[in-house]
């Protein structure tokens, strides 16, 4: 029996152990749900626009790019253009500068082989067509030298009035129509007549009248009385002529070259604006590709960062929720568990109660049949023995004796089944035979003794172990209410 009681209480007791754990469990499970809870309230929502307006951007910037290319291809052209527009330019401005110095060079040579003049010639007065210059030369001379002062000692005047000059003979043109001269030298130069070649001045040579002359484009000069001058004879009037012509069309082109200079310095000037503008939008450009680069590495980078931390939160979602389902698998595992645990620790501890109580009860039970039983056969003995003692007053005490051995005789009976009741007839027998059987009684009556003494310690022994059951069923539903409290107080932090 208390071996039956040790072993019903360790089941308890590993009941508990395991009910403690799965409690430590399921609060260690319900912590992981509300932690992963908590975590996945704090993670930050995905954007559903996110990727989209990062792929938007990325594209806005590669089409600007793609644009930016093209102006900075256009911007790099015109720069070419502007520095071959300003290196054209500036050829030209050098040209324009040499060929000014060239010029300046040669006509202030020219006027430093100039005689000084005392006066002012008409010969600067004069504006000849071009080629007529040598006939022009050959037909006044000197006389180109002369001014126009009436003062001065040689000059030329004008008279008044108009006189009867004979016409020059056909073929010659007048000079007066090939230069622009003061009046005074008008009568001068209509008799002077420029013909085409030496051939056809001697052809109309006969023809010529008193003070009429015939020059050629070379320089030869025939006059009316005779005189011939040739193209080649050397005429200092003439190179003075000439180079007073030269000096004149040299002023009159440096003159132009200065008023070019101004408009091809102005072309360098807008060809050098147009290059430093061509330039500043090539640099602009070129800075504005650089920073694009840089957002659009700066774009694609944020685009990776964007789907790496959505990969990352989506991998975390998805680990907090199989978290929560476990957290939720292992919470319903372990509450089934303490429930089975709580349902068998009761039907445990109330099976063990009464199992123990049973026993007690039947052990009780089986001693106080026990005790009735030895009381009666102590009676019955007794009786006998005292029936026996007035049959046979000298045998009183073998028949005390043999009533004890009856009574030892019956209760043996009672407990081996049947064993008494032969023992009983064999007293039934000895009564009769008191004195043949004296010895045997006396015997049987120690055994009934010891059997007596048994009975005694059982019944106490019987006692005490219903004593104990009570205990242990008590001890049981102490254990069973704090099991129950325990169940609330988790439910309770579970809710």
């Amino acid at each position: 029996l208390d071996a039956e009681i040790g072993r019903r209480r360790t089941a308890l007791a590993g009941l508990a152990d395991r009910r403690q754990w799965h409690e430590r469990a399921l609060r260690q499970a319900t912590g992981a749900k509300v932690e992963a809870e908590q975590a996945m309230a704090r993670l930050v929502p995905d954007d559903p626009n996110e990727d989209a307006g990062l792929a938007a951007r990325l594209a806005d910037l590669e089409a600007r790019s793609v644009a930016l290319e093209t102006e900075l291809a256009a911007a790099t052209a015109r720069v070419a253009l502007g520095r071959e527009g300003l290196a054209l330019a500036e050829r030209a401005l050098a040209g324009h500068d040499a060929e000014r110095m060239k010029l300046a060079a040669e006509a202030a040579a020219l006027a430093l082989i100039e005689a000084p003049d005392a006066e002012a010639p008409v010969l600067d007065l004069l504006r000849v067509t071009a080629g007529c210059e040598t006939a022009l030369a050959a037909a006044l001379g000197d006389d180109l030298m002369a001014g126009l002062d009436e003062a001065a000692a040689t000059h030329w005047q004008e008279v008044p009035g108009e006189i009867a000059a004979p016409d020059l003979p056909p073929g010659a043109v007048p000079l007066a129509e090939r230069v622009e001269a003061p009046a005074a030298l008008m009568r001068r130069l209509r008799q002077v007549g420029l013909v085409a070649d030496r051939a056809t001045a001697l052809r109309l040579l006969p023809a010529l009248a008193q003070g009429q002359r015939l020059v050629t484009a070379d320089g030869g000069l025939w006059r009316w009385d005779g005189f011939v001058r040739g193209a080649e004879a050397d005429d200092t009037m003439r190179r003075r002529l000439a180079q007073r012509q030269r000096r004149q069309m040299l002023q009159a082109r440096l003159a132009g070259l200065d008023g070019d200079r101004a408009a091809l310095a102005r072309v360098v000037e807008v060809a050098t604006g147009e290059l430093a503008s061509a330039q500043d939008g090539e640099v602009a450009l070129a800075k504005e590709r650089a920073e694009l680069a840089t957002a659009i590495d700066r774009a694609a980078q944020a685009r990776e960062t964007a789907a790496v931390a959505r990969r990352h939160r989506q991998a975390e979602r998805q680990r907090l929720t199989e978290t929560q389902a476990r957290s939720r698998a292992e919470r319903a595992e372990h509450e089934k568990a303490l429930a089975e645990l709580e349902a068998a620790g009761e039907a445990h501890a109330i099976e063990a109660v009464s199992g123990e109580a049973a026993t007690a009860r039947a052990a009780l039970a089986e001693a106080e049949e026990q005790a009735k039983t030895l009381v009666a056969a102590l009676g019955a003995a007794t009786r006998a023995h005292q029936a026996a003692a007035s049959r046979a007053g000298e045998a009183e005490a073998s028949q005390r004796r043999a009533a004890q051995d009856a009574l030892a005789a019956r209760l043996l009976h009672e407990r081996r089944q049947g064993e008494a009741e032969l023992r009983k007839s064999h007293r039934a027998d000895a009564v009769t035979g008191l004195d043949t059987e004296a010895r045997q009684l006396r015997g049987e009556l120690e055994g009934l003794d010891e059997e007596i003494e048994a009975g005694t310690t059982g019944l106490a022994a019987a006692t005490a172990t219903s004593e104990r059951l009570a205990a242990s069923h008590a001890e049981a539903g102490i254990e069973a209410e704090r099991l129950r409290t325990r169940r609330a107080a988790v439910d309770a932090e579970e809710r």
